[in-house]
This record gives structure tokens, C-alpha cells and sequence, in this order.
């Protein structure tokens, strides 16, 4: 089951940061509702990632019951080797950044209605938009999203793929 996980968070990863990269591309065209399934996959992956760390500390403290709680995060986090750690960093710091650039630098948000693109805020139409526009903001939004998505997904895959070496135990995924 490990080895499952391994290959869906890598691959859920390199689709996250494919997807991501494309928004940079002058002319894209994409928003959110095309990247939604990546956003369910970064759910579950993340979900999954976090019950396998608690199943893995409830078996440490099981196998080894004197030691203390920060001992046993000590011994999870250990399992990440070390260049895993420097990799880090450096993403936790430029994901957020560049996904902040999805915050609007106009009030509202764009909507196709009615056959043209309008800028919106609180359903009041604002004013009329470019197709062109249109299609920036919902680009901006997507890279946003799936910035926080790879972080995430980042997160899960560290502890599938590097984190969980080592025999599996009877009840872990």
C-alpha cells in the first residue's frame, strides 16, 4: 500500500507543478474549475498523509512507551533525510510568495455573463472586462491555488515517499 501512495503523491506532484508552470505561459488559459481534480487529490493525499503520521507515532509509542511526545515527532521527522529538509525551505518561501499573486489588484472578480466579461463585486457588475482580462485573472487565481496545492502535496509527499522507510507495521496504510 505504501509503495501505492508513493506513486500517487509523486505523480499528484509533478501534475501540481506541471499545472503550475503553465500558468507562467504569456498566453494561458486556465482557471480553477480545469485544475479542480487536483485540488481533491492534494485533499486526500494530504488527509491520507496525516493519518499514516499518526498511526506511525501511536505504534512508537506503543513499541517504546517512556518516551515523550517531542521524542516520538523526533523519530517520525527523522525518517526525512536531511537534503529533504534543505529543499524545503526555500519552496515553503516562494510558494506563498507567488501565490499571493493571485490576490486581485481590483476589487471584485471577473464572470463571463450574459455574453460579455464583466468585473463583479458582491453580484453588482463594476464595469465591462477583455476577454483578455478575463482570462489573466482567471490564471492569476489558478496559479494561486495551485501554489498552495504543491505545497501541500509537498508535504504528503515527503512523508510517502522519503518519510516512511523502514519495515511497515501491521496497521499502517
Amino acid at each position: 500500500m505504501r509503495s501505492t501512495f508513493r506513486v500517487v503523491t509523486a505523480a499528484l506532484l509533478l501534475l501540481d507543478g506541471v499545472v503550475f508552470l503553465y500558468t507562467f505561459l504569456p498566453e494561458t488559459r486556465i482557471s480553477v474549475r480545469q485544475v479542480w481534480p487536483l485540488h481533491l487529490g492534494t485533499i486526500l493525499v494530504f488527509g491520507a498523509s496525516i493519518l499514516v503520521i499518526g498511526r506511525r507515532k501511536s505504534d512508537i509509542a506503543r513499541r517504546e512507551p517512556n518516551l515523550s511526545r517531542w521524542d516520538i515527532d523526533i523519530k517520525v521527522l527523522t525518517t526525512i533525510p536531511l537534503a529533504f529538509w534543505f529543499i524545503g525551505p526555500p519552496g515553503a518561501v516562494l510558494l506563498p510568495a507567488t501565490a499571493l499573486q493571485f490576490v486581485s489588484p481590483v476589487e471584485g472578480y471577473v464572470e463571463h455573463k450574459d455574453g460579455t466579461f464583466v468585473l463583479a463585486n458582491h453580484g453588482r457588475t463594476i464595469r465591462e472586462i477583455t476577454e483578455e482580462e478575463f482570462h489573466h485573472a482567471n490564471t492569476q487565481v489558478a496559479r494561486g491555488f495551485c501554489a498552495i496545492w504543491l505545497a501541500f502535496t509537498w508535504l504528503a509527499t515527503a512523508f510517502f515517499w522519503i518519510g516512511m522507510q523502514g519495515p511497515a507495521s501491521t496497521n499502517e496504510l
